[in-house]
């Protein structure tokens, strides 16, 4: 078990899995999840997307629809931060229409250039506790947990701010976008 700990609250792996208190609720933010783009058919049992794309998929080369749920692989590519890599694929998406709305998972990261370009633009809720991660075997079944070393941020990419924050405040802060006037929705 301190084996898996240690690779599961590291950049070793990208095999790291949202604990169902957040997919529900971003599942009811957004009313259901179309598409997880970075997903596999053991996590899918409690995110329940429409639509998965796994690592053969390689979600990154193709297009997204509908209201999309989101946790980044970790780790970086070259010299890139898979994070901001997703995260953009996201962005692109959303402003070709094809994303309505969208929860995203990423670390709490202020100072780092895509996590300030995020905070720029949408709604995030920054979480009071680190996440305790999940691995799974091969049926879904939880083998272990892990937190994670840094704190971690839930961003909403969409038009119902308000219902994000109802349903992520007890959480964490939850800070609207620069341009959100709370009395809009």
């Amino acid at each position: 078990m301190k084996q898996a700990m240690r690779v599961l609250t590291s950049s070793e792996t990208n095999e790291w899995y949202t604990p169902k208190l957040i997919i529900t609720r971003a599942r009811w933010t957004m009313g259901g999840i179309a598409l997880d783009p970075a997903s596999c058919p053991a996590v899918n049992r409690w995110i329940r997307a429409r639509r998965i794309f796994t690592a053969e998929d390689d979600g990154l080369a193709q297009d997204w629809h509908g209201t999309v749920w989101l946790n980044t692989p970790y780790g970086k590519t070259g010299n890139r931060s898979n994070q901001d890599i997703w995260a953009r694929k996201l962005e692109a998406e959303r402003e070709a229409g094809r994303v309505t709305q969208a929860c995203l998972l990423t670390k709490s990261v202020p100072g780092y250039a895509w996590w300030e370009r995020l905070f720029r633009r949408y709604a995030v809720c920054m979480l009071r506790e680190r996440v305790e991660f999940l691995r799974l075997d091969e049926g879904g079944e939880v083998i272990a947990t892990g937190k994670a070393k840094a704190g971690t941020s839930i961003w909403y990419l969409g038009p119902y701010v308000k219902r994000f924050q109802a349903y992520y405040q007890d959480l964490g802060r939850v800070i609207p976008p620069p341009s959100w006037t709370w009395r809009r929705r």
